[in-house]
C-alpha cells in the first residue's frame, strides 16, 4: 500500500529551472522497481500527469507530459511495456480533443469580433 501513495503524494517529476523541460526525479524509478504492484504505482504516477491547473494551452501542457512519459526508462520492468503504450495513446488521444476544443474556441472568439 505505501508505494502508490508515495507515487500519489509525492514529487515524481519537476521543471529543473524555468524554460526546460520537465524531467523524472530519481524517486520515480525507485517505485516502479521496488514496488511489489508496479503496476498501481504506474497507475498513480500517469494519473498526475494531468496539470491541476495551467495557464495557455491545455494541448500544450500535456503534449510536454506526453515527451515525459515517452522518456520514462521502463526498459528494465517489461510488466510496464503494456501500461506504458496505452497510457501514451490515451494522452494523445486527450491531446487531439484539446486540440479540436482549442480551435473551436478560438473560432467562436474570432466571430464575436467580426
Amino acid at each position: 500500500m505505501r508505494y502508490p501513495l508515495i507515487a500519489a503524494s509525492a514529487r515524481t517529476f519537476k521543471r529543473p529551472k524555468d524554460g526546460e523541460p520537465i524531467e523524472w526525479t530519481p524517486l520515480t524509478n525507485k517505485l516502479l522497481e521496488k514496488a511489489p504492484n508496479n503496476e498501481q504505482v504506474f497507475a498513480e504516477i500517469v494519473g498526475r500527469l494531468r496539470p491541476m491547473g495551467w495557464s495557455g494551452s491545455l494541448a500544450t501542457k500535456l503534449a510536454g507530459r506526453l515527451k515525459l512519459l515517452e522518456r520514462l526508462p521502463l526498459e528494465g520492468i517489461p510488466t510496464l511495456a503494456a501500461a506504458a503504450e496505452n497510457a501514451k495513446a490515451a494522452l494523445r488521444r486527450e491531446i487531439d480533443n484539446e486540440l479540436k476544443n482549442e480551435s473551436t474556441e478560438a473560432r467562436k472568439q474570432n466571430a464575436r469580433f467580426e
